[in-house]
C-alpha cells in the first residue's frame, strides 16, 4: 500500500519528470516509526551558477530498541524535525515512503497524518515519492540492497567513504532524485530561498 496521497509530488501531477522551480533549502525525509532519516539540500555557487548540495543529514527518533508507544515516537520525531526546520528554514519537504511499509500497522497512518499536519503548521508544501521509485532511479532496482543504494548516492554526490545510516542514505537519495531533471543527469532549475 502507498501513502494516502497518490500524487508522487503531493502537489501536482507529473512527478519528478516535470521540470518545476524548486526553492532551497529542501528537507527530505525517509519516515519510519523507529527512526526517520532526514537530509537538507541547500545552494552553493558552482562556476557562478547556484547548484544544490547536501548540507546536512541525520536521523530523528528515539533509539531503535527503546520501547515507546507510536504516538510518543511520532511526537519525539516532530519535536526534532521542528528544530531542524528552525535551523535550516526549508521551503518544502519531500517524503520518500518505504514500499514495504505496513500501512495497516498501528501508528504508520498516524505518522503520515501527523507529518502532513506538522508541515501545514510550518507552512511547508509536502511531496511524497515511493522509495521503490527512488531506488530504481538511483540504484537500478526497486529492491536494491541498502548498500547498493548508499554506494550509488555516495558516488553521485562525491561522498564516497562517508558513514551514514541506511535511513539517511534513503533521505539523501530522495532529495537527489527530486532535484534531478528529466534526463536523470541534470538538476532542476531552482530559485534561492
Amino acid at each position: 500500500m502507498t501513502p494516502s496521497n497518490p500524487n508522487r509530488q503531493g502537489e501536482t501531477p507529473g512527478g519528478p519528470d516535470t521540470i518545476a522551480p524548486v526553492s532551497l533549502p529542501l528537507l527530505t525525509l525517509y519516515p519510519n516509526l523507529r527512526q526517520t532519516g532526514w537530509a537538507v539540500f541547500d545552494a552553493r555557487i558552482h562556476r557562478e551558477t547556484p547548484m544544490p548540495r547536501l548540507a546536512s543529514s541525520g536521523t530523528v527518533g528515539p533509539g531503535l530498541r527503546t520501547k515507546m508507544a507510536p504516538r510518543e515516537r511520532i511526537s519525539h520525531q516532530l519535536q526534532s524535525l521542528t528544530t531542524i526546520e528552525e535551523s535550516w528554514g526549508p521551503s518544502r519537504i519531500v517524503c520518500s515512503w518505504a514500499g514495504g511499509m505496513n500501512w495497516g500497522a498501528d501508528g504508520v497512518r498516524q505518522l503520515e497524518r501527523d507529518l502532513h499536519r506538522w508541515a501545514g503548521v510550518m507552512g511547508l508544501p509536502i511531496a511524497s515519492i515511493p522509495a521503490p521509485e527512488v531506488r530504481t532511479a538511483i540504484a537500478g532496482k526497486p529492491n536494491a540492497p541498502k548498500e547498493a543504494l548508499a554506494y550509488s548516492v555516495m558516488s553521485r554526490l562525491n561522498l564516497v567513504g562517508q558513514y551514514r545510516s541506511a535511513a539517511e542514505w534513503e533521505a539523501i537519495a530522495a532529495g537527489y532524485y527530486y532535484l534531478r531533471g528529466p534526463s536523470g543527469e541534470t538538476l532542476r532549475a531552482f530559485a534561492s530561498h
